[in-house]
């Protein structure tokens, strides 16, 4: 009955809040403080679900998914620096749940989903080379879970969402060896 209820708990913040204040109202005008209260409140929940959770191998697979979920809600506040380490729990905590529990379609789009949020984080705050490294793990993840459910509109989805980040990527680092060959010929 109490594993139930917390289950309830958890879909209700992840429609109500996540959803509604990650997609939503992302392009509502007049909306942004009330999608920022919403995403607020979802992070502070995951927090807490992840601290709860903490050492119950029963609650792993959720764990993997709230520590993912907060990283990204993170990163839509625009909380950068705490992304990061968020990401990277999440990216531990999923290594932790495939280890326990085998590779299952759903284990490796929760691992891919943290590891994608670890590369945004990443983007984030700069560091494009690490970013580009990480969202190309994430791509070949999300490639093989393609590959195993090819009607997974979600899952591709997923991968067209990856392989945009992949992009911008590159755009950003083709520029930068573009400047620095101006400089080296400026010189």
């Amino acid at each position: 009955q109490a594993k139930q209820q917390r289950d309830y708990a958890r879909e209700a913040v992840q429609t109500l809040l996540s959803r509604v204040g990650s997609e939503d109202l992302r392009e509502v005008p007049h909306m942004q403080g009330l999608r920022k209260d919403l995403l607020t409140d979802a992070r502070d929940f995951h927090a807490r679900f992840l601290a709860d959770a903490e050492g119950d191998p029963e609650l792993l697979g959720q764990a993997a998914e709230s520590a993912t979920e907060l990283a990204r809600v993170d990163a839509e506040l625009g909380l950068h620096e705490q992304a990061l380490p968020e990401a990277e729990r999440a990216d531990a905590v999923v290594g932790a749940l495939v280890a326990a529990g085998g590779e299952t379609n759903a284990t490796l789009q929760v691992l891919t989903d943290a590891i994608a949020a670890l590369a945004g984080a990443r983007v984030q705050l700069g560091d494009r080379l690490a970013a580009r490294t990480t969202i190309d793990e994430a791509i070949g993840l999300q490639r093989r879970l393609v590959t195993l459910a090819p009607t997974d509109a979600t899952a591709v989805a997923h991968l067209v969402e990856y392989l945009r980040i992949a992009g911008t990527t590159d755009m950003f680092l083709e520029r930068n060896r573009e400047a620095a060959e101006v400089y080296r010929e400026i010189r």
